[in-house]
């Protein structure tokens, strides 16, 4: 599950790499995205390992 969000953070932040320069909006939402996704996959860790 921690893989898929991280996986999913990396996606978006290639987007908003892409997207850098162009339309300063949409890399925003993005990078916002990638925060979002990767504090998503640090819960899950965190909580897996109070379940041991």
């Amino acid at each position: 599950m921690t893989c898929k969000w991280l996986r999913k953070a990396e996606e978006d932040l290639v987007v908003a790499g892409d997207e850098l320069g162009k339309i300063s909006w949409i890399s925003v939402i993005h990078s916002q995205q990638v925060a979002e996704k990767a504090l998503k996959a640090l819960i899950i860790v965190l909580g897996s390992r109070q379940d041991s």
